[in-house]
């Protein structure tokens, strides 16, 4: 399990919108929704986590100059899927599964990633997986997103991180993980405003 993850130097400035010389953020089990404006560095976060844990080997600690991350004794099956660069509808080949990626064009791209979400986070051998997702709730519609939140709500993955950016989700009881201060509580107020109009 990931527990935290510290960035310094310049992976720090890049997900705090200036100069900050340490940014941490701690994980908890089950779901954690990283969320925040466009370019707050959801995506950055994954993109560090997936490729130091894949590093780490036997290592509880993996340091570099611009992050220290710590993860849980225990060693996992790190699973990422980024919902943009790996969607099969732009891709010109995904590994084995050429034959969805030909289907995949006959679908909508929310077709398409509702297909994928269901695939990866409730196949069989995911009980002792980490599960990285970035952005699985793009292109879908409400009905997607909400059939997306009990998806992760019944997920069996030891650990799911996942940046989002719809209400729903950003919203919703799973463990949030913030990257610009007050962002939920923001997204309420002007939800509420909107909704009252």
């Amino acid at each position: 399990m990931i527990k935290t993850l510290t960035l310094t130097g310049k992976l720090a400035e890049r997900v705090s919108f200036g100069k900050v010389k340490e940014r941490t953020f701690t994980f908890q089990p089950g779901v954690n929704v990283l969320v925040g404006s466009n370019g707050s560095g959801k995506s950055t976060i994954l993109e560090v986590l997936k490729s130091h844990a894949m590093e780490r080997g036997s290592n509880d600690y993996v340091k570099s100059s611009e992050l220290t991350f710590v993860t849980g004794k225990e060693q996992s099956n790190l699973r990422l899927f980024d919902f943009e660069r790996q969607n099969p509808r732009t891709q010109d080949s995904i590994g084995d599964c050429g034959g969805f990626q030909v289907a995949s064009f006959f679908q909508s791209h929310g077709e398409t990633n509702r297909q994928l979400t269901k695939g990866l986070l409730e196949t069989k051998d995911i009980d002792d997986a980490i599960v990285v997702l970035d952005e699985p709730d793009q292109a879908l519609d409400f009905d997607g997103v909400f059939a997306l939140f009990r998806q992760l709500e019944h997920c069996k993955a030891r650990q799911v991180l996942v940046s989002v950016h719809h209400p729903l989700l950003v919203l919703s009881n799973f463990t949030a993980i913030e990257l610009v201060a007050g962002y939920r509580s923001k997204m309420r107020e002007d939800l509420g405003q909107f909704l009252e109009v």
